[in-house]
């Protein structure tokens, strides 16, 4: 480098000493130097940047007083003092010996001793404080497994009278087919088929292995029924309470070689149905005339069918529909038998009966049944618009609907109860109102009965329209029924009974429902006084469709002829 350069550079080396002097006599600074790494000497000719090195000086290393600038790093015109500033690598570093001194000290080692203290302490509490709240947190019962006919109604349909679409006048199962989107809305787990049985035949006459056809058509079609019924989540169940009749007619109170043949074409009859896919047999049978040895011995052959054609994924049922006074008898002895098998009840006194004192009695006896083995109930053979009085059919059809509903058990109603269908005065098996068209939309063209023309129902099409018909409420009702634990399981309590007031709780866990019928005139009660909670919420009214309001419990004022629905929860 020439002369003037190496001038220049001397004038520089001056000038950082002059500023480097007012160091002296300063107690050292920390060493951010590797001491691995010796001071980088100055050397001539050597260009200088324009920042300070990411190295500070060692000062720790220089004599006292000493005025040597080796290590300095490189320099700009503007130094700054950044001895204080330590690295990101020095700020992880080992403590020294001193330091670790000081941080042993006593209170120091209190200050650490009193900080794992309260680190501990506060785990302590919280875990005492989960403890307390898992133990004074009530235990909820476990949820009850449910096989598919105990979660919801049973909808029965009479193949004759539902739809036809062959136009010969008769219903048949692809009308059943075409409606299965109508009946999902009713939230129904199943449907029962009703065959045939107005075909001037009985039981005397009729073949057995000619059944198939004679009372529910062309069985081809059964198979796409059973599949597009899938779909919608329901099961199809067919009534064979024919089958009943025949041996009632043909076997005596004692069996012999005979009636065995009749017996095994029975057994037959039943194996193939559920071998083409349906999901249960319906008998309405009477065992008056048998003798109970006998009627034993055939529901436990019934129930292993059942049993034998049954998996995990599809459970095949009989649902047996005798009277309440055999009941206790039945189910004693076939309790232990595998396979299922329910009973069902013709409740009839609960709609004919006008006096509420009898008709809580009538449900307390069925309660009674169901502690023993679940079963279902139906109302009675006919509908129920045309089974209540006259006078009460406007008022009284959606309580009605709600005492069905709300019941304990399978609840069982037929086609058109939805719609208040009316029986006719020659059968019990009226024409299903579809329509405004010509036979209600029931057939193309001359049905198996002329409608009787003294009943009038509004059709499917028009209540569809209108919120607050009785086909709207059967909906909603439907829903809550399926939606709702203690409607499923709940136990059952009737919390009044007067004059015309029947009030009953059905109680799951935390959970209530309150049910509230009014046949008379506007009441006042206090339901707090029977330990329910002050406020509950409004599922369903039947006088509109008003939901999700809260009804005050302690005074609640109970309109004229009217029904309620309410939801309650109870904190212990």
């Amino acid at each position: 480098m020439s002369g003037p350069s190496t001038a220049n550079m001397n004038k520089k080396i001056k000038s950082l000493i002059s500023i480097a002097s007012p160091l002296r006599g300063r107690s050292p600074a920390p060493s951010f130097v590797s001491e691995s790494r010796a001071p980088a000497k100055l050397s001539p000719g050597v260009s200088f940047g324009l920042s300070v090195s990411d190295k500070a000086l060692d000062r720790s290393k220089l004599p006292s007083g000493s005025s040597q600038t080796e290590g300095l790093g490189r320099f700009s015109g503007n130094v700054r003092h950044q001895a204080a500033r330590p690295s990101i690598a020095e700020s992880n570093r080992i403590l020294g010996k001193m330091e670790l001194q000081m941080a042993s000290g006593p209170k120091w080692m209190w200050v650490r001793r009193f900080g794992l203290a309260l680190f501990f302490g506060s785990v302590m509490c919280v875990v005492a404080a989960a403890l307390v709240s898992i133990v004074q947190t009530p235990e909820c019962k476990p949820t009850p497994k449910l096989g598919w006919w105990q979660k919801g109604p049973l909808y029965r349909i009479a193949l004759q009278s539902f739809r036809d679409t062959t136009a010969d006048g008769l219903g048949d199962l692809r009308g059943i087919q075409r409606q299965l989107q109508y009946i999902a809305q009713l939230h129904v787990v199943a449907i029962i088929i009703v065959p045939y049985d107005n075909l001037n035949q009985t039981a005397h006459t009729l073949n057995v292995s000619r059944l198939r056809e004679d009372v529910f058509g062309d069985t081809e079609d059964l198979k796409p029924l059973l599949k597009a019924a899938a779909k919608y989540g329901m099961k199809v169940i067919l009534d064979l309470t024919l089958f009943s009749a025949l041996l009632e007619s043909n076997i005596s109170a004692s069996i012999d070689r005979d009636n065995e043949g009749i017996l095994q074409q029975l057994m037959t009859e039943f194996r193939f149905w559920f071998r083409e896919g349906v999901d249960g047999i319906f008998i309405k049978m009477s065992t008056v005339s048998l003798k109970k040895t006998f009627i034993i011995e055939l529901l436990k052959t019934w129930k292993k069918i059942a049993r034998r054609y049954s998996s995990s994924s599809k459970e095949r049922i009989f649902i047996i529909a005798t009277s309440k006074e055999e009941h206790d008898y039945l189910i004693s002895v076939l309790i232990n038998v595998p396979g299922v098998m329910i009973f069902v009840y013709y409740l009839n006194d609960l709609l004919t009966n006008s006096k509420i004192t009898e008709k809580a009695s009538t449900l307390d006896d069925y309660n009674h049944k169901l502690e023993f083995e679940w079963c279902g109930f139906i109302f009675g053979e006919g509908h129920i618009a045309s089974m209540i009085l006259q006078r009460q059919q406007g008022t009284h059809i959606k309580l009605f609907a709600i005492l069905l509903l709300t019941m304990p058990g399978t609840p069982l109603f037929h086609y058109g109860d939805e719609i208040a269908l009316k029986d006719y005065k020659e059968s019990k098996y009226p024409l299903m109102r579809w329509d405004k068209s010509k036979y209600a939309g029931f057939t193309n063209s001359l049905p198996w009965i002329s409608p009787d023309l003294n009943v009038y129902t509004p059709t499917v099409s028009q209540q569809s329209e209108d919120p607050l018909s009785v086909l709207s409420f059967y909906r909603a009702l439907g829903k809550i029924r399926i939606e709702e634990p203690p409607l499923q399981y709940g136990d059952f309590y009737i919390m009044i009974n007067t004059t015309n007031v029947l009030a009953y709780i059905r109680q799951w866990d935390q959970t209530g429902i309150l049910v509230i019928m009014n046949f008379g005139g506007p009441v006042t009660y206090d339901f707090t006084a029977v330990y329910l909670p002050s406020t509950a919420l409004l599922l369903a009214k039947s006088s509109d469709v008003s939901q999700c309001g809260l009804i005050n419990l302690q005074n609640m004022a109970i309109e004229a002829n009217m029904g309620y629905i309410l939801k309650y929860f109870i904190a212990e």
